[in-house]
């Protein structure tokens, strides 16, 4: 018989049964979890052991590489030392040396040995030392030139006879060669006699020259380079004093005697060659008399275009009027006698100064003086007047302000004469 439950007892086994489903399901989600957590931590440490053998594997392959590299360097260095020393060279001499010595030496034992007297057969064993003595002959030669070249004696009387005797065995096998197989053939042995003696004294030859030689590669590239250098700065050195030469030969002979007349090398020659332009023609280098002529030409042609606004005149007219003008401040008759004599209808040319002389002198007069203002002195000028001073006055002599025109290019009297002034005042020149 079933036991009656009221809905309160029903709805509290209901809970219950709720409550242990979810105990049960949490339960299982910590299980889970715990499960996952291991599962992780494998994985965790799995990846670890794969990352530790790949960096294991890059370490390992790395230092192959660096071995890899080092003997490659190690070959390239060996290779680079045999190719300094000739090694291979020396090897492949001593190589050819040995084939030839077996190419020509049986040809002379077959040659002398087959010769016999008249009537008579076999071999002749008597001439059996004869290619020998052929053929080692010449190489007691060479050894004697490698001897003389240690002992620093000549090398020519060896290498004279080695040809001689190398020659001669040459000159053998070539002929009975050519009896017997043919000119080719002969050509062949006689090459073979004398190549090998000659090879081997060609090398002793580099071998001594490379002995002497210290120097690296490099060294030697950039000593090529500086000396080619040098050659193209002497060339162009030979070059500009031929042209000196033609263009001036009076400066170039003073220039030979200024060097000659100090002790060698104790003279910069671009120095002496200023001193000898200086002694010649008076004038900074470059500027000759004819300079001087060509200035003033090309300024009278700018005046005879411009007009007088920029004439010769109208500087002296300036500064004659100023004379006139103080004259005539002070009351002198010495500016109105002046003025008189000015002519009325006055010439082209220089004497048309005369009226301009006039009209300004009656200004001055009449109207007062009127001060100009003065052009300023220009840092160039003055740097340029400097350095010509100071390259005179080597020479004991003083500038002028005619040499300051005529280095300037002209200018304004009054411009010239302060520019003069400042000069000589810091000279201390009078």
């Amino acid at each position: 018989m079933t036991e009656y439950k009221t809905w309160a007892q029903k709805d509290a086994e209901a809970k219950l049964t709720d409550a242990q489903a979810e105990q049960a399901r949490v339960a299982a989600q910590a299980a889970k979890v715990e499960l996952g957590g291991a599962e992780a931590a494998a994985a965790t440490r799995k990846l670890a052991e794969q990352v530790k053998q790949q960096r294991l594997q890059q370490q390992m392959a790395e230092q192959q590489d660096t071995a890899n590299e080092r003997a490659q360097a190690r070959r390239q260095a060996r290779a680079e030392n045999r190719a300094e020393a000739g090694t291979d060279f020396k090897r492949l001499v001593k190589v050819f040396v040995a084939v030839c010595m077996a190419s020509a030496l049986p040809a002379q034992f077959r040659y002398f040995l087959g010769l016999h007297k008249a009537g008579e057969t076999g071999t002749a064993w008597l001439l059996g030392p004869l290619p020998v003595v052929l053929e080692l002959a010449a190489w007691v030669a060479v050894l004697g030139t490698s001897w003389a070249g240690r002992k620093g004696m000549s090398k020519i009387p060896f290498w004279a006879l080695t040809a001689a005797l190398a020659g001669f065995a040459a000159w053998v096998n070539y002929r009975h060669g050519t009896a017997e197989y043919g000119s080719i053939a002969g050509s062949a042995l006689a090459a073979a006699s004398f190549a090998g003696p000659l090879m081997w004294e060609l090398a002793e030859w580099i071998d001594g020259l490379a002995a002497v030689e210290t120097r690296s590669r490099e060294q030697r590239a950039a000593d090529k380079a500086a000396a080619a250098k040098a050659k193209a700065e002497a060339k162009a050195k030979a070059e500009h004093d031929a042209k000196r030469a033609k263009a001036d030969p009076d400066v170039w002979a003073r220039f030979q005697m200024i060097l000659i007349a100090h002790p060698l090398g104790t003279l910069d020659e671009e120095t002496a060659w200023r001193q000898a332009w200086d002694d010649v023609h008076r004038a900074p280098l470059g500027v000759t008399a004819l300079t001087y002529a060509g200035r003033v030409a090309a300024q009278r042609q700018l005046e005879s275009v411009m007009g007088e606004e920029h004439s010769v005149y109208k500087e002296l007219d300036a500064f004659l009027g100023d004379v006139l003008r103080d004259a005539g401040d002070d009351g002198e008759e010495g500016g109105g006698a002046l003025v008189g004599t000015a002519p009325k209808k006055p010439s082209p040319g220089p004497s048309g100064a005369a009226k301009t002389l006039g009209g300004k002198g009656k200004r001055g007069i009449l109207g007062g003086r009127q001060e100009r203002p003065r052009k300023p002195l220009t840092a160039e000028h003055l740097e340029q007047v400097r350095q010509y001073a100071a390259l005179i006055g080597e020479n004991g002599r003083t500038i002028s302000t005619r040499m300051v025109k005529d280095l300037i290019g002209g200018g304004e009297t009054d411009y010239i004469s302060r520019l003069t002034r400042q000069v000589k005042d810091e000279r201390g020149e009078k």
